[in-house]
């Protein structure tokens, strides 16, 4: 059975790291049975989550873990995508990973208000006197992560304007995906509601709704 080594729920999702939540998913849609295992963060071999074990194999990064699905299990993940719809969702993935997801990760880390209510609860169980030392280590790493990728050398007023950019892509009055996602699940009436829930959940986990939004327009009947 393979084993998934995650950072275990938080702030009522699955998982606080979203490429953890992207491997978990994978796996689901793969239909493998699998685990998971909270204690394995000291021994990830990039320094990061996820990575799986499966049968002495180990695989690290979301990306590779679904490479290894598709390759060891015959899984594909486009079935009934043309090649140049399988492009762009290639695109689409890249476009979140590798660009927006800065974006967020500033929003959750630097700014002081996202990250009180949020990121600062991954350190409630260093002992007190070590705390302030351990929390400004780790945002110190992520701004130099963030310098070296690039955009934090963008002031805050600028990396919003990169992520709205990308994220309206289709300026419309409907809500577009999210409708497809309310009709799966059966909500009808109380839409608005359901909406302005997402929207305030969303907002709490430090993500711009324009970016889920757009991700929900991305998304096929």
């Amino acid at each position: 059975m393979i084993t998934l080594y995650t950072f275990g729920p938080a702030f009522g999702l699955p998982d606080p790291s979203p490429f953890v939540t992207k491997a978990e998913v994978l796996l689901k849609m793969a239909g493998v049975p699998y685990r998971t295992d909270t204690t394995g963060f000291n021994k990830a071999p990039k320094g990061k989550l996820p990575y799986i074990d499966d049968g002495g194999a180990i695989v690290a990064d979301s990306t590779f873990i679904r490479m290894h699905l598709e390759k060891n299990y015959g899984v594909d993940f486009d079935k009934g995508l043309s090649p140049a719809e399988r492009g762009v969702a290639l695109a689409f993935e890249k476009l979140c990973e590798d660009h927006l997801y800065w974006v967020g990760l500033h929003a959750r880390w630097i700014v002081d208000a996202n990250f009180n209510k949020g990121p600062r609860t991954f350190f409630d169980n260093v002992p007190a006197p070590l705390r302030p030392l351990v929390v400004a280590m780790v945002r110190r790493q992520v701004r130099r992560n963030l310098w070296g990728h690039g955009m934090g050398r963008h002031t805050i007023a600028e990396m919003e304007q990169l992520a709205h950019k990308y994220a309206v892509m289709k300026p419309s009055s409907s809500s577009g995906g999210l409708d497809r996602i309310f009709s799966k699940i059966g909500i009808g009436k109380g839409k608005e509601e359901a909406m302005e829930k997402i929207k305030k959940r969303v907002t709490e986990i430090g993500i711009p709704f324009g970016i889920f939004q757009a991700y929900a327009n991305s998304l096929r009947d």
